[in-house]
């Protein structure tokens, strides 16, 4: 059931409406928690949220436009942006000090021209990039003329200066690239309809983990070192995979029925947590895939329209969900928001910690030392940074 307030829209799920629903082989239920999860929305008080209440700061990155592929990386009190930079057509990463009172740039690099002409395709700025034992790694094409384009790997220490460069001899997509259990880096592809396997710089042979695929959106990459595998949404069967280690080698599971924005983690126990949006049914929900049950709980978190991004993280045993959506006032006026569900109390409040007459075209974020940090594209790309301690100070936005 849908219930509508003068706080907007919410869900109520009593127990006599339950509903069960059956996906991928998998059972998926409403439990008591759901209840008390959804019932949050009660809690409306009417109250305004002054944004400026709120500290945050936020860093211009990019003085131009940049396409939707960049990367948010962090290691140690640095943080990594890597993106392509459409007016010199190069790969550029820009590094930022993490201090006591915000964020400060510290260096910009351009790595590498990545094409030569401005007539530029769907393979621009595609790359991956992941740190590993203090050491960086990045795989992207480079265009090298006519039809032609080179699959580059370039990696170093975080302390070194130098990059090592590499050909992978790979082509396709490029959809993840991962630790795995045995040292290497599995990198995988979407050549055709198949999703492919690699393993640059070793004797391993390639492989076909999934055929008749079309990966669309984000993946979502799982770092654990017992069982290093991503979520994937494929939009040929509509379903969200997991790609996991298993048995010395990597194994596809469809999970759901929706899910091509989405952000998903493991839990300690070893199971799968997701955070998905369904832009039929404007959803946002919170899956929970128990492992040793194989059994899927689904919690619906709230309605958004326009979500294209998604994170959650945990801060004192706490969750906080956090996602873009786009507001339409009375006037049929669009703003454009940056919003957070965070406990308070005895249930969950909603605040919108960013808003803006721009749309905002996709987010990227971490969160470490009770910080929250948040990559953005309005066009140029932005830094912003928010002390989550500073919530429970300030009046909260009605959900």
């Amino acid at each position: 059931m849908v219930l509508v307030s003068s706080c907007g829209w919410f869900w109520l799920h009593p127990a006599g409406i339950l509903r069960m629903v059956a996906s991928c082989g998998l059972m998926i239920k409403a439990s008591t928690g759901i209840i008390l999860f959804s019932l949050l929305s009660l809690a409306c008080t009417g109250e305004r949220y002054n944004n400026n209440q709120l500290h945050t700061q936020i860093i211009d990155l990019s003085e131009t436009p940049v396409d939707r592929q960049f990367s948010l990386n962090g290691s140690g009190s640095e943080l990594y942006v890597l993106y392509p930079d459409m007016e010199s057509l190069s790969l550029k990463l820009s590094i930022l000090s993490v201090e006591q009172n915000g964020i400060a740039p510290k260096e910009t690099f351009y790595l590498d021209r990545i094409s030569y002409t401005p007539e530029i395709d769907f393979s621009f700025g595609q790359h991956l990039y992941l740190i590993l034992n203090g050491q960086q790694h990045i795989f992207y094409y480079d265009s090298e003329g006519e039809g032609k384009k080179v699959l580059k790997w370039i990696n170093k220490d975080l302390s070194e200066d130098t990059w090592r460069i590499d050909i992978v001899s790979s082509s396709g997509k490029l959809i993840a690239a991962i630790n795995t259990n045995h040292g290497s880096i599995a990198l995988f592809s979407n050549l055709g309809k198949s999703l492919i396997l690699d393993f640059p710089g070793s004797d391993i042979h390639r492989e076909i983990i999934l055929n008749n695929v079309s990966p669309r959106g984000d993946v979502s990459i799982l770092p654990d070192d017992r069982t290093p595998g991503f979520t994937l949404f494929d939009a040929t069967s509509h379903r969200l995979y997991l790609i996991r280690w298993q048995n010395k080698s990597f194994i596809a599971e469809p999970i759901f029925n929706f899910g091509e924005v989405h952000y998903a983690e493991y839990t300690n126990e070893g199971d799968l947590k997701v955070l998905a949006y369904d832009s039929t049914s404007k959803t946002l929900s919170f899956l929970e895939k128990n492992t040793a049950q194989n059994m899927l709980t689904s919690i619906p978190v709230t309605l958004s329209q326009g979500t294209n991004s998604v994170f959650f993280f945990y801060w004192e045993n706490n969750i906080y969900f956090l996602f873009n959506e786009v507001i339409i006032d009375r006037k049929m006026e669009k703003s454009y928001r940056l919003s957070l569900i965070f406990p308070e109390d005895d249930g969950f409040k909603k605040k919108y910690i960013f808003e803006s007459s721009a749309p905002i075209n996709k987010f990227k974020a971490l969160f470490f030392n009770q910080t929250l940090y948040i990559a953005f594209i309005q066009e140029n790309l932005k830094l912003m940074s928010l002390d989550i301690s500073e919530l429970t100070s300030v009046n909260n936005h009605d959900l």
